[in-house]
Protein backbone atom coordinates (compact mmCIF):
# COMPACT_ATOMS: atom_id res chain seq x y z
CA UNK A 1 0.00 0.00 0.00
CA UNK A 2 1.19 3.15 -0.92
CA UNK A 3 0.07 7.29 -1.30
CA UNK A 4 2.31 8.41 -3.84
CA UNK A 5 1.09 7.21 -7.06
CA UNK A 6 4.16 8.65 -8.58
CA UNK A 7 6.47 6.70 -6.98
CA UNK A 8 4.47 3.76 -7.16
CA UNK A 9 4.50 3.98 -11.02
CA UNK A 10 8.24 5.00 -11.30
CA UNK A 11 9.51 2.05 -9.66
CA UNK A 12 6.93 -0.43 -10.94
CA UNK A 13 8.71 -3.74 -12.46
CA UNK A 14 7.88 -5.74 -15.13
CA UNK A 15 4.44 -7.12 -14.44
CA UNK A 16 3.18 -5.01 -12.10
CA UNK A 17 -0.63 -3.63 -11.25
CA UNK A 18 -0.87 -0.65 -9.44
CA UNK A 19 -5.07 -0.17 -8.05
CA UNK A 20 -6.36 2.74 -6.74
CA UNK A 21 -8.53 2.55 -3.75
CA UNK A 22 -9.71 6.20 -3.60
CA UNK A 23 -10.27 9.32 -5.58
CA UNK A 24 -5.82 11.30 -5.29
CA UNK A 25 -4.30 14.12 -6.40
CA UNK A 26 -0.98 13.63 -8.70
CA UNK A 27 1.54 15.94 -6.73
CA UNK A 28 4.09 14.56 -8.87
CA UNK A 29 4.91 13.13 -12.41
CA UNK A 30 5.05 9.48 -13.03
CA UNK A 31 7.18 8.27 -15.54
CA UNK A 32 7.42 4.98 -16.86
CA UNK A 33 10.68 4.99 -19.00
CA UNK A 34 11.76 1.59 -20.73
CA UNK A 35 13.44 -1.71 -19.46
CA UNK A 36 10.83 -3.72 -21.85
CA UNK A 37 8.18 -3.74 -18.96
CA UNK A 38 4.61 -3.55 -18.51
CA UNK A 39 2.70 -2.00 -15.99
CA UNK A 40 -0.95 -1.58 -15.81
CA UNK A 41 -2.84 1.19 -13.65
CA UNK A 42 -6.12 -0.15 -12.80
CA UNK A 43 -8.64 2.97 -12.12
CA UNK A 44 -10.80 0.89 -10.36
CA UNK A 45 -13.76 3.45 -10.21
CA UNK A 46 -12.03 6.13 -9.10
CA UNK A 47 -10.58 9.78 -10.66
CA UNK A 48 -7.21 11.45 -10.43
CA UNK A 49 -6.36 15.30 -10.52
CA UNK A 50 -3.07 16.87 -9.96
CA UNK A 51 -2.04 19.49 -7.87
CA UNK A 52 -0.45 22.04 -10.73
CA UNK A 53 1.19 20.25 -14.39
CA UNK A 54 2.07 16.54 -13.18
CA UNK A 55 1.53 14.09 -16.22
CA UNK A 56 1.60 10.27 -16.66
CA UNK A 57 3.55 9.52 -19.06
CA UNK A 58 5.22 6.41 -20.52
CA UNK A 59 8.47 6.80 -23.09
CA UNK A 60 10.68 4.17 -24.12
CA UNK A 61 14.41 4.66 -23.36
CA UNK A 62 16.06 6.11 -25.99
CA UNK A 63 19.84 5.21 -24.65
CA UNK A 64 19.53 1.90 -24.85
CA UNK A 65 16.59 1.90 -27.43
CA UNK A 66 14.43 -0.10 -25.05
CA UNK A 67 10.52 0.06 -24.40
CA UNK A 68 8.00 1.06 -21.85
CA UNK A 69 4.30 -0.17 -21.94
CA UNK A 70 1.25 1.14 -19.59
CA UNK A 71 -1.86 -0.65 -19.74
CA UNK A 72 -4.86 1.89 -18.15
CA UNK A 73 -8.04 -0.56 -16.91
CA UNK A 74 -10.82 -0.26 -14.66
CA UNK A 75 -13.67 2.92 -15.37
CA UNK A 76 -12.78 6.67 -13.62
CA UNK A 77 -11.45 10.11 -14.67
CA UNK A 78 -7.97 11.23 -15.18
CA UNK A 79 -8.08 15.32 -15.25
CA UNK A 80 -5.07 15.72 -16.70
CA UNK A 81 -2.45 14.64 -19.67
CA UNK A 82 -1.52 11.20 -20.33
CA UNK A 83 1.20 10.76 -22.49
CA UNK A 84 3.21 8.41 -24.38
CA UNK A 85 5.94 9.48 -26.42
CA UNK A 86 9.70 8.02 -28.03
CA UNK A 87 8.72 4.36 -28.36
CA UNK A 88 6.28 3.85 -25.79
CA UNK A 89 2.76 2.57 -25.62
CA UNK A 90 -0.32 3.38 -24.23
CA UNK A 91 -3.28 0.25 -24.22
CA UNK A 92 -6.72 1.70 -22.91
CA UNK A 93 -8.78 -0.98 -24.36
CA UNK A 94 -9.65 -2.69 -20.99
CA UNK A 95 -10.83 1.12 -19.73
CA UNK A 96 -13.89 2.97 -19.76
CA UNK A 97 -13.92 5.93 -18.00
CA UNK A 98 -12.44 9.79 -19.04
CA UNK A 99 -9.17 11.37 -19.74
CA UNK A 100 -9.14 14.72 -20.12
CA UNK A 101 -6.40 14.85 -22.77
CA UNK A 102 -3.94 12.21 -24.55
CA UNK A 103 -0.93 12.99 -25.73
CA UNK A 104 0.91 10.99 -28.42
CA UNK A 105 4.58 12.42 -28.90
CA UNK A 106 7.26 11.27 -31.88
CA UNK A 107 7.09 7.52 -32.85
CA UNK A 108 4.64 5.61 -29.68
CA UNK A 109 1.78 3.46 -30.19
CA UNK A 110 -1.51 3.69 -28.83
CA UNK A 111 -4.55 1.33 -28.48
CA UNK A 112 -7.95 2.62 -27.54
CA UNK A 113 -10.60 1.62 -25.40
CA UNK A 114 -13.29 -0.50 -27.07
CA UNK A 115 -16.50 0.50 -24.93
CA UNK A 116 -17.24 3.46 -23.30
CA UNK A 117 -14.30 5.09 -22.59
CA UNK A 118 -14.13 8.89 -23.68
CA UNK A 119 -10.92 11.08 -24.28
CA UNK A 120 -11.54 14.62 -23.97
CA UNK A 121 -8.71 15.28 -26.82
CA UNK A 122 -6.46 12.98 -28.93
CA UNK A 123 -3.28 15.32 -29.69
CA UNK A 124 -0.83 13.33 -32.20
CA UNK A 125 2.44 15.70 -31.79
CA UNK A 126 5.88 15.44 -34.25
CA UNK A 127 4.90 12.31 -36.26
CA UNK A 128 6.32 12.56 -39.62
CA UNK A 129 6.76 10.16 -42.40
CA UNK A 130 10.21 8.88 -40.89
CA UNK A 131 9.12 8.97 -37.52
CA UNK A 132 5.60 7.62 -36.54
CA UNK A 133 3.70 4.96 -34.68
CA UNK A 134 0.93 2.92 -34.32
CA UNK A 135 -3.06 4.03 -33.56
CA UNK A 136 -6.12 2.10 -33.00
CA UNK A 137 -9.31 3.75 -32.70
CA UNK A 138 -11.76 0.54 -32.11
CA UNK A 139 -14.56 2.47 -29.67
CA UNK A 140 -15.43 4.94 -27.40
CA UNK A 141 -15.10 8.74 -27.91
CA UNK A 142 -12.97 11.88 -28.78
CA UNK A 143 -13.80 15.12 -28.41
CA UNK A 144 -10.88 16.70 -30.65
CA UNK A 145 -8.81 14.59 -32.71
CA UNK A 146 -5.43 16.78 -33.85
CA UNK A 147 -2.57 16.07 -35.52
CA UNK A 148 0.76 18.77 -35.20
CA UNK A 149 3.37 17.07 -37.09
CA UNK A 150 5.47 20.21 -37.72
CA UNK A 151 5.69 18.75 -41.39
CA UNK A 152 3.31 19.95 -43.99
CA UNK A 153 3.77 17.05 -46.21
CA UNK A 154 3.16 14.24 -43.70
CA UNK A 155 -0.70 13.44 -43.61
CA UNK A 156 -2.24 10.09 -42.53
CA UNK A 157 -5.76 8.85 -43.52
CA UNK A 158 -8.47 8.35 -41.15
CA UNK A 159 -9.11 4.88 -42.06
CA UNK A 160 -5.42 4.15 -40.90
CA UNK A 161 -6.03 4.48 -37.17
CA UNK A 162 -9.51 2.62 -37.37
CA UNK A 163 -9.27 -0.97 -36.55
CA UNK A 164 -10.63 -3.21 -39.40
CA UNK A 165 -14.59 -3.18 -39.49
CA UNK A 166 -14.93 0.00 -37.37
CA UNK A 167 -15.93 3.14 -38.73
CA UNK A 168 -15.75 7.12 -37.52
CA UNK A 169 -18.91 9.50 -36.63
CA UNK A 170 -18.39 13.43 -36.54
CA UNK A 171 -21.21 13.94 -34.72
CA UNK A 172 -24.12 11.91 -36.75
CA UNK A 173 -22.44 11.95 -40.15
CA UNK A 174 -20.09 9.00 -41.31
CA UNK A 175 -16.65 10.03 -42.18
CA UNK A 176 -15.02 8.61 -45.18
CA UNK A 177 -12.25 6.06 -44.48
CA UNK A 178 -9.81 7.97 -46.96
CA UNK A 179 -10.60 11.32 -44.85
CA UNK A 180 -6.93 12.49 -44.68
CA UNK A 181 -5.81 14.05 -41.84
CA UNK A 182 -2.72 16.80 -42.11
CA UNK A 183 -1.50 20.05 -41.39
CA UNK A 184 -3.33 22.36 -42.94
CA UNK A 185 -6.43 20.33 -42.22
CA UNK A 186 -5.40 18.88 -38.25
CA UNK A 187 -8.80 18.33 -36.72
CA UNK A 188 -11.84 16.63 -35.90
CA UNK A 189 -14.15 17.08 -34.02
CA UNK A 190 -17.10 14.96 -31.42
CA UNK A 191 -15.84 11.92 -32.95
CA UNK A 192 -17.50 8.37 -32.09
CA UNK A 193 -15.65 5.15 -33.41
CA UNK A 194 -18.32 2.09 -33.97
CA UNK A 195 -18.61 -0.91 -35.71
CA UNK A 196 -19.59 0.05 -39.19
CA UNK A 197 -22.97 -0.47 -40.35
CA UNK A 198 -21.22 -0.75 -44.12
CA UNK A 199 -24.21 2.01 -45.33
CA UNK A 200 -21.85 3.74 -47.82
CA UNK A 201 -21.21 1.12 -50.68
CA UNK A 202 -19.38 3.17 -53.56
CA UNK A 203 -20.33 1.65 -57.15
CA UNK A 204 -17.65 -0.71 -56.69
CA UNK A 205 -18.65 -2.05 -53.92
CA UNK A 206 -15.67 -1.13 -51.21
CA UNK A 207 -17.59 0.34 -48.08
CA UNK A 208 -16.50 4.01 -48.13
CA UNK A 209 -16.45 4.27 -43.96
CA UNK A 210 -14.30 0.97 -43.34
CA UNK A 211 -12.94 0.03 -46.82
CA UNK A 212 -14.30 -3.42 -46.59
CA UNK A 213 -15.57 -5.42 -49.49
CA UNK A 214 -16.99 -8.93 -50.80
CA UNK A 215 -20.50 -7.67 -49.91
CA UNK A 216 -22.84 -10.05 -51.69
CA UNK A 217 -26.37 -8.43 -51.34
CA UNK A 218 -27.85 -5.04 -50.04
CA UNK A 219 -30.86 -4.87 -48.12
CA UNK A 220 -32.91 -1.00 -48.23
CA UNK A 221 -35.18 -0.44 -45.52
CA UNK A 222 -36.31 3.29 -44.90
CA UNK A 223 -34.16 4.81 -47.55
CA UNK A 224 -31.02 3.03 -45.85
CA UNK A 225 -29.00 0.35 -47.83
CA UNK A 226 -26.93 -1.60 -46.00
CA UNK A 227 -24.45 -4.12 -47.58
CA UNK A 228 -23.86 -7.96 -46.51
CA UNK A 229 -21.05 -10.34 -46.67
CA UNK A 230 -22.90 -12.98 -45.55
CA UNK A 231 -26.33 -13.95 -47.87
CA UNK A 232 -28.25 -15.54 -44.92
CA UNK A 233 -27.47 -12.59 -42.90
CA UNK A 234 -28.93 -10.56 -45.70
CA UNK A 235 -32.18 -12.95 -45.91
CA UNK A 236 -32.40 -12.82 -42.58
CA UNK A 237 -33.27 -9.23 -42.82
CA UNK A 238 -36.62 -9.38 -44.67
CA UNK A 239 -38.16 -12.28 -43.29
CA UNK A 240 -40.87 -13.55 -40.74
CA UNK A 241 -42.19 -10.05 -41.18
CA UNK A 242 -39.55 -7.84 -41.58
CA UNK A 243 -39.83 -5.37 -44.98
CA UNK A 244 -37.31 -4.63 -46.97
CA UNK A 245 -35.22 -5.03 -50.59
CA UNK A 246 -32.80 -7.44 -50.79
CA UNK A 247 -30.10 -6.86 -53.91
CA UNK A 248 -27.90 -9.73 -55.23
CA UNK A 249 -24.98 -8.01 -55.68
CA UNK A 250 -23.14 -10.97 -57.11
CA UNK A 251 -23.88 -14.79 -57.52
CA UNK A 252 -24.99 -16.88 -54.25
CA UNK A 253 -24.81 -20.85 -54.14
CA UNK A 254 -27.99 -21.74 -52.49
CA UNK A 255 -26.86 -25.50 -51.77
CA UNK A 256 -30.22 -26.24 -50.64
CA UNK A 257 -29.20 -24.58 -47.01
CA UNK A 258 -31.75 -21.10 -47.24
CA UNK A 259 -35.68 -22.37 -46.30
CA UNK A 260 -38.10 -20.22 -45.86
Amino acid sequence: YTTDLAAALNNAEDGTTVKLLSDLVLTKSANIIGGNKTVTLNLNGHNITRATWQIIQVKGNTDDGTKAKLVITGSGEIQFNVKAADGGQLDMSGWTGTAAWVDLENACDFVGPIGDGHLGELNISNWRSDNKGTILLQGGTIGKLWLNSFDNSFQMTLGSLLKSGCAAKSGSEYLPYDHAISQSDNTLNNLTIVPCPHTGLDSSGRCTYCNATGFVATVTKNDVTAGYTDFLSALDEICDGKRGTLKLLKDVSENGQYVY
